[in-house]
């Protein structure tokens, strides 16, 4: 790891990713979300995507080679306070990665095991994901698939309730010898006639599993939404924080982000990475 060198108080993370045209997910969430968090954002991009709000087109894969040469530039000349993965798209890469992240002592750690596409697109196959549960999760100070992905890691068992999502991030922590797990996108009506939906997420904290809860945000424009939740762990946990306050933190973030959306493009839009910049300035 590269020694310190920076501006006293400022933070670098690093996010090793696919990278998304349409801006709202991947890389470009992740970069867009720290620079709100007032984190400096260093990028190794595992795979470049032809998308847009509508979909994914076309996927094609950076070499094992290249994605490790990236890691290498960074990590010798770049202290970086948090690590984030995101899509990982071969065995090979999966490899490459874990060993870097060994080699690197690239901690704390946040694995956001990018498997479906907001639209549904499956991203990655089985072989794939296996590689990238049984590498990386065990260096993670945190893994944050959602629903789908969560009953991917668990083989096909159903992962709809929040009963069935608290289960399974014990049981994905316990089998991958995760230390924390977060299953994300749940939903139950307020807890009044007249309140709002909740948005819920199940957290094992590694001792025990809470409910993180925020307010349903209706809206459509939720693109990049698990890539900004997982983002935001990393620069909170990049600053300093608790892990727990860290992913408490970000269930506020992607919730404002939700409910500052951005309406572009002719499919489901992004979120709005920036909107903790209005959050902080209050």
């Amino acid at each position: 790891m590269a020694e310190e060198r920076t501006v006293p108080g400022m933070k670098a993370a690093l996010t090793i990713a696919g990278s998304d045209s349409s801006g709202g997910a991947g890389i470009q969430a992740d970069i867009k979300t720290w620079a709100a968090m007032g984190v400096f954002g260093c990028t190794v991009i595992t795979a470049i995507t032809a998308q847009s709000t509508r979909g994914v087109m076309k996927i094609e894969h950076l070499s094992p080679e290249l994605v490790e040469a990236q890691i290498e530039a960074v990590a010798g000349d770049i202290r970086c306070h948090a690590v984030k993965t995101g899509m990982i798209g071969s065995v090979a890469l999966a490899d490459v990665i874990a060993s870097a992240v060994k080699r690197h002592q690239l901690r704390p750690l946040v694995v956001d095991p990018v498997m479906v596409s907001k639209s549904g697109a499956k991203l990655v196959d089985e072989a794939i994901a296996r590689a990238l549960a049984e590498r990386l999760f065990k260096f993670a100070a945190i893994v944050t698939p959602n629903r789908v992905e969560a009953a991917r890691l668990l083989g096909g068992q159903t992962c709809n309730t929040i009963a069935e999502g608290m289960a399974a991030a014990k049981q994905i922590a316990r089998k991958f010898g995760c230390h924390a797990v977060v299953v994300t996108g749940f939903e139950r009506p307020g807890p009044q006639a007249d309140s709002p939906p909740e948005a819920v997420d199940a957290y094992w904290t590694g001792e025990e599993t809470v409910e993180l809860t925020a307010e349903k945000r209706q809206s459509t424009n939720t693109h990049g939404a698990g890539c900004t939740f997982s983002a935001a762990i990393a620069g909170g946990l990049a600053v300093g924080k608790p892990l727990s306050d860290a992913v408490e933190q970000a269930k506020s973030l992607v919730s404002e982000a939700i409910r500052q959306n951005i309406n572009i493009g002719q499919g489901n839009g992004p979120v709005n990475h920036l909107a903790w910049l209005n959050v902080k300035k209050k």
